[in-house]
């Protein structure tokens, strides 16, 4: 079974809970994921992530969020600009900045799982760990096993 056909538990409990549950829960999923890659973020992905975590933990507030987005559409409109090589940290910059998005509206249309692959497919340019986003997946969705 693949990483992707292991997202319908997110399905599933967005089924029993609410699109916004499976979303900030999704967000989790994506900040703990991006904290435990073995490579370093890249400066502007790995400070994003810090302030989504502080925000998480409530010790943010949501004008944080706002400036870390601004900070990373800035980054990857001087990127363009420059026609970086950066190719793989700028999906794992894309991947930062579509958590950072999600934090500041918590819903998404196509569901949290298909966010969560969006996600996947952008940091995979970068590294690749498909067994800890698994272990991530069932320990922040499988309410049975908590």
């Amino acid at each position: 079974m693949t990483v992707y056909e292991r997202l319908t538990i997110v399905d599933q409990f967005e089924d029993r809970a609410s699109n916004r549950a499976a979303v900030m829960r999704a967000c989790d999923v994506m900040t703990c994921y991006l904290t435990q890659l073995k490579r370093p973020l890249p400066e502007v992905a790995a400070q994003a992530v810090k302030v989504a975590q502080a925000y998480i933990a409530g010790s943010t507030a949501i004008g944080g969020l706002h400036d870390e987005v601004r900070q990373i559409s800035n980054f990857l409109k001087e990127a363009r600009r420059s026609d970086s090589h950066l190719n793989d940290a700028l999906s794992v910059i894309r991947a930062t900045e579509a958590l950072m998005r999600l934090l500041e509206e918590p819903r998404w249309g196509g569901g949290a799982s298909e966010a969560l692959s969006n996600f996947l497919e952008l940091v995979d340019g970068f590294e690749q760990d498909h067994r800890l986003f698994e272990h991530l997946l069932e320990s922040t969705f499988d309410d049975s096993k908590s």
